[in-house]
């Protein structure tokens, strides 16, 4: 079993900065969430239900207190050209047994193409197998293909598709599963 994760509150690159959701960001991330409402409901049905700074501000105190107990941890991604807010990347759940964890994440449009993304994803991945985690996997929706390409990009392997996976809108969905294992821990 793996010790409790520690995880910076900040990680810097070149283009990107990643740095600790907290409340006081709550005003900024939901101009970014409202302004790419449309976009991001397509496969993240909690955009529905964010609705207020308010709405930000509560699921905020979640994440923090899930972040203290090390249960998942979640990042905004700054641009550093523009000093703003451009997306979101989150270690979404931690197995400490079988030292498996899971991303997820979302961009601004306006920042897609520029590789921010994959960027973010190798930044935190980084991280987590300094803290001796093996696996690290993505699960995206198969028609989400702008997702699988981050993947992709970051050089995850798909392992395969787990077909009607994901149920919204009235609808199922697939979803592929891409995985990265850290070689250097392999007993």
């Amino acid at each position: 079993m793996l010790k409790k994760i520690v995880m910076p509150k900040k990680i810097e690159s070149e283009h990107i900065t990643l740095v600790k959701r907290e409340s006081k960001h709550s005003e900024g991330l939901y101009e970014v969430i409202d302004h790419n409402r449309d976009n991001l409901m397509e496969f993240l049905p909690w955009v529905k239900e964010t609705n207020s700074v308010k709405d930000i501000k509560e699921n905020s105190s979640v994440r923090e207190k899930n972040w203290s107990d090390g249960k998942s941890f979640c990042y905004l991604i700054i641009e550093n050209k523009t000093d703003k807010i451009i997306g979101s990347i989150d270690v979404i759940s931690i197995d400490y047994k079988y030292h498996i964890a899971e991303l997820g994440y979302w961009l601004d449009y306006a920042a897609r193409g520029k590789g921010h993304m994959a960027e973010a994803v190798k930044l935190i991945e980084e991280k987590l197998f300094s803290e001796k985690i093996h696996r690290i996997e993505i699960r995206c929706e198969a028609v989400n293909v702008r997702s699988c390409r981050v993947a992709d990009r970051a050089g995850y392997n798909l392992e395969g598709t787990m077909k009607d996976a994901k149920y919204r809108d009235d609808d199922y969905f697939d979803v592929n599963i891409y995985s990265k294992i850290d070689m250097k821990y392999k007993s």
